[in-house]
């Protein structure tokens, strides 16, 4: 019984490597410091800042969206075709598919061996730690060049297709961003919500990071 139950560990452990390894693959960059990630999440929580999280329209200047947007810009932004405005954030919890940061809205649950998928993701995201897949998107300005009537198409920074969810248009025919259609407003309420959601994963970045939180601003 001993031995049936250390080989399945032994099993279920070399599984999770190979996931793991895959899941490495997915990204042009790993960084084992996750500090961005905590910073960010601890940004979406400040309430000195709450007045910014419900205007939808602007959920991309939000200090917790630029935070992470920042590391591309100072890493690749200069190979990058456009600005990077919106980080969208994949969850690796050890199994073959992403979990998406956001539960509600625009997702693309990547699985780890999709090879198109792939090659759309890995040129314009970057690993935090073992769980973090950052996908940096063009935001709202391109998505509203891009996308039709009836359908909101969002870009990577090196204009590549990713996410296409519906769109809602005013009188004018000009895009309209409300709390179901942008995924910077997603992003920010994943992050808001992140302790509550995952609390063993945030248990894990408190303990790495909390003595550095009264830097986060």
């Amino acid at each position: 019984m001993l031995l049936f139950k250390h080989n399945k560990q032994m099993i279920e452990a070399e599984a999770y490597q190979a996931r793991l390894d895959q899941h490495q693959k997915n990204a042009r960059a790993c960084v084992k410091d996750t500090g961005i990630i905590y910073d960010a999440i601890c940004l979406a929580q400040d309430k000195r800042l709450k007045p910014w999280s419900w205007q939808n329209t602007c959920a991309e200047k939000h200090p917790a969206i630029t935070k992470l947007c920042h590391f591309w810009e100072g890493y690749q932004g200069h190979e990058s075709v456009y600005d990077a405005r919106v980080p969208y954030v994949q969850l690796f919890l050890g199994s073959d598919r992403y979990v998406s940061l956001s539960p509600c809205g625009p997702s693309m649950p990547l699985v780890l061996d999709d090879h198109h998928m792939q090659r759309s993701v890995k040129a314009s995201s970057v690993i935090f730690g073992d769980a973090f897949l950052v996908t940096f998107l063009a935001g709202r300005e391109i998505t509203a060049l891009h996308s039709k009537q009836g359908s909101l198409v969002h870009y990577t920074v090196h204009n590549q297709a990713l996410l296409q969810e519906t769109s809602v248009l005013d009188e004018v025919n000009n895009l309209v961003f409300d709390v179901e259609n942008q995924v910077a407003w997603q992003t920010l309420q994943g992050l808001r919500h992140f302790p509550e959601r995952y609390p063993k994963l945030w248990q894990q970045l408190n303990k790495q990071h909390e003595v550095s939180r009264y830097e986060v601003l």
